[in-house]
Parts: C-alpha cells; sequence; structure tokens
C-alpha cells in the first residue's frame, strides 16, 4: 500500500492495534492516485470499485514560486488558454485560428522575443483542454462533474475572458526573471508525480506523456517559440515545495491541491506560492478491494 498512495495520507498503525486485520482491504486517498488502472500497475487485478462518495474537493493547480507575478501570470495564462480553445472549439489542428498576442511583449522592433503566438504553440502541442483529457485521463476518470466544461450550468472549468490582446505588455523576459533564467538555460524545468494518467515514463521510448507532462509542454512551447523544451522531474510530495523555492524547478504540475495555507504561508518553506485556477478538480475517496469486502 505504501507504493501506492502518497506518502502524507498514510496513516500507520501497530501491528496489534484491536479491530485492524492482518491485510488492507480499503484505502482512502485522492482519486487521481487511487483509480482503478494505477491499482493494476501495481499487480492487482482482482475486483475492484472506487466509492461514489466524495469526501473532499481536491482543486488541483500549478504551482509557481512568489515573487515572480509575471511569470505565474503566463502559466496562468497559458492553462486559461487551452481551456478557452475547448469553449471556441479550436481543436489541435486550428490552433491557427487563435489571434496573436502582444500582451506578454512587444512587437519586432524590441529587442527580445516576442510571444505574439504564445496561445497558438501551446494548442499546438497537444491540443486544447477537452483533447488534452481525453487523450490521457478520460479511459480511466471518465470527465464528469465539476471537471465538465461550463456553459452556464453547474461544472467549474471555463476559462476568464482574453479581453483585448493587442495591447502591449512589458516584455516578459524583462519582468520576469524565471523566464530570463529558463530562456538561458533553453529549457523550462517542470517538476510532477509519477501517476497513471497525469504523469509517466515509458522506458522503452524514454518519454514522458500524461495530463501534467502535456501542461507542461504547452507553457514551453509557448515560451520557445512552438518548441516543447522541457524537463521533468519525478517530485515526491514531502520535497516538492522545497525544492520549487529552491529553484531547481520552475513550476509544479503535479497533483498538488490549492489550500489556503499553501497560498499564504506553506508549513514547509515558511512562506506562500502562487497557484494558478484549477485545471483538474479531484475528490477524496475510498478504494476497495471487492474480495475482501463482507458481502452479507
Amino acid at each position: 500500500m505504501a507504493r501506492l498512495l502518497p506518502e502524507e495520507v498514510i496513516v500507520r498503525v501497530r501491528e496489534d492495534l484491536d479491530g485492524f486485520p492482518n491485510q488492507c482491504n480499503v484505502m482512502a486517498s485522492e482519486s487521481a492516485s487511487i483509480n482503478s488502472e494505477a491499482v493494476k500497475l501495481l499487480g492487482y487485478t482482482g475486483p475492484y470499485k472506487i466509492s461514489e462518495q466524495r469526501f473532499s474537493r481536491e482543486p488541483i493547480s500549478a504551482v509557481t514560486r512568489q515573487g515572480d507575478p509575471r511569470w505565474s501570470d503566463f502559466v496562468e495564462w497559458i492553462i486559461q488558454g487551452l481551456i478557452f480553445a475547448e469553449e471556441e472549439d479550436i481543436t489541435q489542428s486550428q490552433s491557427f485560428r487563435f489571434d496573436s498576442t502582444t500582451i506578454f511583449g512587444g512587437n519586432d522592433t524590441h529587442p527580445h522575443p516576442t510571444l505574439e503566438k504564445m496561445f497558438e504553440h501551446a494548442n499546438e502541442v497537444r491540443g486544447n483542454y477537452g483533447e488534452v483529457y481525453n487523450v490521457n485521463v478520460e479511459s480511466f476518470l471518465q470527465r464528469s462533474g465539476m471537471n465538465l466544461l461550463n456553459k452556464g450550468d453547474s461544472p467549474i472549468i471555463y476559462s476568464f475572458p482574453l479581453g483585448d490582446t493587442s495591447i502591449e505588455g512589458p516584455q516578459i523576459e524583462v519582468a520576469s526573471p524565471t523566464v530570463k533564467a529558463i530562456k538561458a538555460r533553453g529549457y523550462l524545468s517542470c517538476g510532477v508525480s509519477l501517476r497513471k494518467g497525469f504523469a509517466e515514463f515509458d522506458d522503452i521510448t524514454h518519454k514522458w506523456n500524461g495530463f501534467d507532462v502535456e501542461l507542461c509542454r504547452a507553457i514551453a512551447a509557448a515560451l520557445f517559440d512552438g518548441v516543447d523544451h522541457v524537463r521533468y522531474t519525478d517530485m515526491p510530495a514531502v520535497q516538492r515545495f522545497q525544492e520549487l523555492e529552491d529553484g531547481l524547478v520552475d513550476v509544479l504540475a503535479r497533483l498538488t491541491t490549492h489550500t489556503l495555507a499553501r497560498d499564504v504561508k506553506e508549513p514547509t518553506i515558511g512562506q506562500g506560492l502562487s497557484f494558478s485556477s484549477p485545471y483538474f478538480h479531484g475528490k477524496f475517496c475510498h478504494g476497495a478491494l471487492i474480495s475482501h469486502l463482507d458481502h452479507d
């Protein structure tokens, strides 16, 4: 069980504790961590069921360090752009339909590269939000509830209005030390967590894939003129915020829940973090190995 669940949700008890059987048959965690495909990868092939009951709401967001608001804005608006593309039915093959923007940089007369096609390049990598979800997650976590696109009803996934994107903003490579460092090293450094559908590494092709991986690729493509220069680091939960703060990664896209405490003063680093709008809504629920349940 310790191989399956994130360390922070494991509660260890004495073996002789009254009332606890010797073998675990029910577990509780975020739905993305204990879905049926994740359990199969660990060798369990028997009957298994995820509870329909939701014990909490888990708004999953991308995370950046505080102190660089332009970089945090950039990450936020790439995610918003992918959702906007789904709303406007701008598919991967139709990425050219995005208007150019100078909101994160000036025109060609400026000394720094423009990001006028940032939204187009981000969408070209793997498509809009819906396309990315369908390829990576839909097969084992059917898109439903709050993760559906909001068309004026109850779901929560929707993009903020883009506004007038022809307004010329400050050069992001000048205003953002993070972007300056990323450009200098030649790639985006992205922290992820190995989870089925969200971040997986293929030992044969030596390539990464997954929902969180695609978000990082979109951010990198927006920065590097359509080329997704990005390196991934599998980050344990207990180290993720410190390694982000230390600059070992530029952004966390690893199933991190946005909370008030983390926003204002994350306990392990003693200061706050910057969170994007949620790009996935999970739930804390029970998973049961059905063959071990009492059916009486």
